[in-house]
């Protein structure tokens, strides 16, 4: 990950995002991007 984001914190930011009502549909092969689409 980034330097000075460890991977629980990109967790933690990746299950509120759920918890808002996104989902993760792609990841950028080096994994540096996320893509979040808001479920209908």
């Amino acid at each position: 990950m980034y330097k000075g984001i460890s991977i629980s914190q990109t967790v933690e930011a990746i299950n509120t995002l759920k918890s808002m009502g996104f989902e993760l549909f792609n990841i950028s092969q080096r994994t540096y991007e996320f893509s979040f689409k808001k479920k209908l």
